[in-house]
């Protein structure tokens, strides 16, 4: 089901840069599989790096915790932030 067809939560496998773009662009619900080089965001959240598809499990018991994202501009008088809820 896509966002369009009324989803209301997004999963994404990916490193930081992909977690990042879907965060802030939908402002839904996000499941984090941790498949990236680095992985700092899932790190941080203690998602299990070593085993990336346990992030699933949490997924579907519905543990949810919220995290703020920000987003800024190259200007430093602009400066813009969302939040969302993310699935770990």
């Amino acid at each position: 089901m896509t966002v369009e067809d009324g989803a209301e939560s997004l999963g994404v496998a990916g490193g930081d840069g992909s977690v990042a773009g879907v965060a802030m662009e939908r402002e839904l619900p996000l499941m984090v599989v941790p498949t990236g080089t680095l992985n700092h965001f899932a790190s941080d959240l203690g998602l299990d790096l070593a085993r990336p598809l346990r992030a699933l499990d949490a997924f579907y018991a519905g543990h949810e915790r919220r995290v703020d994202f920000g987003q800024s501009t190259d200007d430093c008088s602009s400066t813009t932030s969302r939040s969302a809820s993310t699935r770990v």
